[in-house]
């Protein structure tokens, strides 16, 4: 992803993505958002252009940014949280 750290430009980066590689139903899928961050960008976004994705695991290196999660403005975030559709997980990638 670019430099741009906002919501925007995480949607942008996923339209990128939908458009390059051709992403047109997720529900079967799982997605990962690595590196999710404190604001889940990415995670929001995918789930605004795919709200029926069939998981979305949002992973960060920092256990902070798991553990000190707080509620979000973002009603379809929350509701995929309770439901289980988003795990999220403390994961440093480069470590096995």
């Amino acid at each position: 992803m670019d430099s741009d750290r906002t919501f925007g430009g995480a949607s942008n980066f996923v339209t990128k993505c939908k458009n390059e590689l051709k992403w047109e139903d997720l529900s079967k899928d799982t997605v990962m958002d690595v590196g999710c961050g404190y604001n889940f960008y990415c995670s929001r976004a995918i789930l605004h252009q795919f709200p029926n994705v069939g998981l979305l695991i949002a992973l960060d290196k920092y256990p902070s940014v798991i553990m000190e999660m707080r509620p979000f403005k973002d009603e379809l975030f929350e509701n995929k949280i309770m439901s289980k559709t988003i795990q999220c997980s403390a994961a440093d990638i480069e470590i096995r």
